[in-house]
């Protein structure tokens, strides 16, 4: 009888040990001084949209303004081309030619 009351013994004990290890602890929000991981998500894609942005804009400036150069250069060598000639052939230089 006694093996078999510690072996009962041991069964209750190994079933609560797994029942209470399978439990999550309660949250009630995120550690002090921690910011919400959606948030921090949230502030890092807002940081990198508005320096892609700025990126963005500097690059279509710059590149208008070699396509203007361009332009004014295809203008003056061939004054006879066509504007639509004119700015396929700058279009191809400024996408072919590397900015610094």
């Amino acid at each position: 009888m006694n093996r078999v009351t510690g072996a009962f013994g041991l069964i209750l004990i190994a079933t609560a040990g797994v029942a209470a290890a399978q439990t999550t602890p309660a949250q009630s929000g995120p550690p002090a001084g921690s910011t919400p991981p959606n948030q921090y998500q949230e502030n890092t894609a807002q940081s990198q949209s508005s320096s892609q942005y700025s990126s963005d804009a500097a690059n279509k400036s710059e590149q208008k303004a070699r396509m203007d150069d361009c332009m004014a250069q295809q203008r003056a060598n061939n004054p006879g081309m066509s504007k639509h000639d004119m700015k396929k052939t700058c279009r191809d230089h400024v996408k072919n030619t590397p900015h610094d």
